[in-house]
């Protein structure tokens, strides 16, 4: 089921801690300019994406939209390392705000989930009016990998009206297991970073409650708020998993042995659908990959493999190999 990826952590990061540590905190660098983007729900609240539009850009060339994971937003660094260099090789680039989080805090009535599909949706919809003849490359990390996953599965053969290729790095497939996984002692660090980010982002709904638990947290506000009857039939109704095979645009999946909270091996229980393909790296953590490969690129392994996907002649008909190599090189330089 899985394609081998060709990852080799840094010397002494091998960890799968130290590649998330590391990835979490190095300086992430300075963001392309951008502009807010406000896209109004059904519901009425607002989401706030930043796009940023390189001055040589075209409409019918390709956009990259980006959806942050747990507790992050437009400022994550991996979502800032990633729009600056999509940016700087000429791509427009979308990094979608979930509700409440980033440059959207105080739009909503409502917080954010795991299964806000339908929100990605409305904001596809608002880019592809906007410019129908650009197509869409979406990329999802962690809980956002979750989303996009649960989306394009939903959609079935209409997602090709939204998406033209799509990826899901260090997705979420089963929410209750990710939830267990991460609750576990060893994990407990790990647990009180997330539960203290998404504190912050709903402040309003936590009202000063104290929740030792993500799924405390999740059994007594998000539940009760979106109408689902306990966290077990939210956990039941927004995992991925069970929408992977209905996936009908192309698909990839990323994933590393040595992740500390998704198990890949949950892939295991369904059938891939044709336009999808599942990757495995036996190091990497929990979107960290800090190496190199065989090609002996920049230290940020994933960055690199994300901007090489975006160059396959398919979507990049205008670069040969040789130039996206060259551009990959370029870019390691300014990490």
């Amino acid at each position: 089921m899985f394609e081998t990826l060709d990852f080799r952590p840094l010397p002494g990061l091998s960890s799968p801690h130290l590649q998330m540590l590391f990835a979490t905190y190095s300086p992430a660098g300075e963001e392309p300019q951008s502009k807010p983007l406000y896209v109004r729900l059904t519901d009425g609240d607002q989401l706030c994406c930043q796009v940023s539009t390189p001055l040589q850009w075209q409409p019918h060339e390709a956009t990259v939209v980006l959806l942050h994971g747990l507790g992050g937003c437009h400022l994550s660094p991996y979502m800032i390392r990633l729009s600056r260099k999509f940016y700087q090789i000429g791509s427009r680039v979308v990094r979608i705000n979930l509700r409440g989080c980033g440059s959207g805090a105080g739009l909503n009535k409502k917080t954010y989930t795991s299964g806000d599909s339908q929100d990605v949706l409305t904001v596809l919809h608002q880019v592809k009016k906007e410019s129908p003849l650009s197509s869409i490359h979406l990329m999802g990390f962690s809980l956002g990998g979750n989303i996009i996953l649960k989306l394009a599965g939903e959609l079935g053969e209409k997602a090709g009206n939204y998406i033209d290729r799509m990826i899901a790095i260090c997705p979420a497939l089963d929410l209750l297991q990710s939830i267990e996984i991460i609750q576990k002692r060893e994990n407990r660090l790990y647990h009180r970073y997330y539960l203290t980010n998404i504190l912050k982002q709903a402040p309003k709904w936590v009202n000063k409650r104290y929740f030792k638990s993500m799924r405390e947290l999740d059994e007594n506000v998000t539940a009760p708020l979106w109408g689902y009857a306990n966290a077990l039939d939210y956990y039941k109704k927004c995992s991925s998993l069970q929408f992977i095979p209905e996936i009908r645009v192309p698909c990839d999946l990323l994933f590393a042995a040595d992740d500390p909270f998704i198990d890949h091996q949950t892939l295991y229980q369904i059938k891939l659908s044709e336009t999808s393909k599942a990757w495995l790296s036996q190091k990497g953590s929990h979107m960290g990959f800090i190496g190199r490969d065989s090609k002996n690129r920049g230290i940020y392994w994933m960055d690199e493999y994300l901007l090489e996907w975006m160059f396959q002649p398919a979507l990049r008909p205008n670069f040969t190999l040789e130039q996206c190599q060259s551009l990959g090189l370029k870019r390691s330089q300014t990490g």
